[in-house]
């Protein structure tokens, strides 16, 4: 056989000597470590790279009197360090740091005694160290002291703010550009799809369909920009117009698919265009953003949300407490009241069963809705408003199936632990539950505010792709270069190999044609 001859071992040695040496060049000429922070692994580090930096210590980089350093004082087996990497990471990796802001880490257990003489006792800590002095230059030492310090809520979108806010006080330079929210959760989400960031779910067991809900917030918010619209035919406009145009703005910044969130932009800039709408101009105005304005089919619209045949069950009423949870948990601190806002608006002017309208209004001055002013208020006002019209209607009798909700199944850590021998307790833990509300309705979201609740690398299908995307992405030019060489010079053996069977099966069959006897074609053919 061609294939164990010596010829073809000696044309695959060949192809292996081009192409092995250049794949393998290639492959380490720029590997680095995945981290976009220089890590502070010498003792030395943070005087001669960080405080007092020597001339030839740049770390890589710039590292003039105009630089600024943030530097993150963490511990490996810190959970709260941990869950805080990946924003630090999007960040530096998502600025043009080199000339004015760049990024350290120092670890506090391999490097304790730095931490401790920086007077850093507890992490996670971010601490920017800048040149205090008047800026001089050539090579005149300088000094950098530490002029701001963050260890505060682990919410990613609250680190961002903070860094913003030392620009605007003088401590970064106004040269550094800050990058796009949907930028900075993407790189965040990316970092994590690397297995790296090593964080684990705080609350939520996660269901064989944890991803469902999806399904039914797109059916439910094409519904709702449908149905109970238009009750007459006269036009929109006014203030249902402006409760309209409210919670469409709403959507554009919290629905969790970046495609979607295009759309409903631009649905909104086209709304705002006009002060009245009629059906038939608002209607194509939807189709022309691929927005349904259809009814939904029942029996395939909905996943968490299917009815099973149990009336009043599921469906699209179903479909909107999801969205609006959805919404609160893509929300952040500055327009999570705005939100919940828009939601209260959206249900009083366009909710089609008039009792439950009403229903949620008492609720909403009951309960205080108005005074839920940050993301976490907010969030909890809308669950408990959840479980109270749950419990009304489970008590009037006109649905069963109605229960109080997250379950112990679900979440045992939202409930107090005194009262675990009940079936459904009524006391709540609800620190945890906001944990649980953001793991829940944060799943395969891509907004910034969810990016910290959503670890790619722990969902079994987005791993799959995130490995094949790494994969992909570790192959440079010289990798490609080599694997097509080895493929070209393998295809080009399996070609003369071909031939040579070929010329073979030819010259057996004229020798055969010409002798006529086997005896003769065995002698030839040897």
């Amino acid at each position: 056989m061609y294939f164990t001859s010596k010829r073809f071992v000696k044309n695959l040695l060949i192809a292996m000597v081009i192409a092995v040496p250049v794949f393998i060049l290639k492959r380490y000429e720029n590997d680095s470590s995945p981290s976009a922070l220089v890590k502070l692994d010498v003792v030395t580090d943070m005087i001669l790279v960080i405080k007092k930096p020597a001339s030839r210590y740049h770390a890589n980089g710039p590292n003039d009197q105009g630089v600024t350093w943030a530097v993150f004082f963490h511990k490996p087996y810190c959970g709260a360090c941990r869950r805080l990497r990946p924003a630090l990471e999007a960040l530096a990796s998502s600025i043009e740091t080199g000339k004015h802001l760049r990024f350290a880490s120092i670890d506090c257990v391999q490097h304790r005694v730095v931490c401790q003489q920086e007077g850093v006792n507890h992490q996670p800590r971010i601490r920017l160290y800048q040149t205090t002095d008047k800026l001089s230059y050539g090579n005149k030492p300088f000094e950098r002291k530490v002029v701001a310090e963050w260890q505060g809520n682990l919410l990613a979108y609250e680190l961002f703010n903070w860094f913003k806010g030392t620009q605007e006080v003088g401590h970064l330079s106004h040269k550094v550009e800050w990058p796009s929210d949907d930028e900075l959760a993407a790189k965040m989400l990316e970092y994590k799809a690397g297995g790296l960031a090593q964080v684990d779910g705080v609350t939520t067991t996660p269901s064989a369909n944890q991803g469902g809900y999806l399904k039914d917030i797109s059916s439910a918010y094409q519904m709702s920009l449908v149905d109970h619209v238009f009750t007459s035919d006269g036009p929109l406009t006014d203030d249902r117009l402006a409760a309209l145009k409210r919670y469409v703005q709403v959507l554009a910044r919290t629905f969790p698919n970046s495609i979607v969130r295009q759309r409903l932009v631009s649905l909104s800039a086209s709304l705002a265009e006009r002060s009245t709408w009629d059906r038939k101009a608002y209607e194509a105005l939807l189709a022309s953003q691929r927005i349904r304005t259809a009814p939904a089919d029942e029996r395939s619209a909905w996943s968490w949300c299917r009815s099973d045949g149990h009336p009043g069950v599921g469906g699209y009423p179903c479909g909107l407490w999801l969205l609006f949870h959805t919404m609160l948990s893509n929300a952040d601190q500055h327009s999570a009241e705005d939100a919940l806002g828009a939601v209260q608006r959206w249900v009083k002017e366009f909710f089609g069963c008039s009792e439950c309208a009403t229903h949620f209004q008492e609720v909403w001055v009951k309960e205080g809705g108005a005074n839920a002013t940050n993301h976490v208020a907010a969030s909890l006002w809308l669950w408990r408003a959840h479980n109270a019209v749950n419990a009304r209607l489970s008590s009037d009798g006109s649905t069963s199936g109605k229960i109080q909700w997250p379950t112990i199944a679900a979440c045992q850590q939202c409930h107090i632990p005194s009262q675990l021998g009940g079936k459904e307790p009524t006391t709540w833990n609800q620190n945890i539950i906001f944990v649980y509300l953001q793991e829940t309705f944060c799943f395969k979201s891509d907004t910034l505010a969810c990016a910290q609740f959503y670890d790619p690398s722990t969902d079994v299908e987005e791993s799959k792709w995130a490995w094949l995307r790494q994969q992909i992405s570790a192959i440079n030019i010289g990798q490609a270069l080599g694997m097509v060489l080895m493929l070209v010079a393998l295809t080009a053996n399996v070609f003369l190999y071909k031939i040579f069977t070929t010329t073979r099966a030819t010259a057996l069959a004229k020798a055969y044609a010409s002798d006529g006897d086997l005896l003769t074609l065995s002698k030839k053919a040897k």
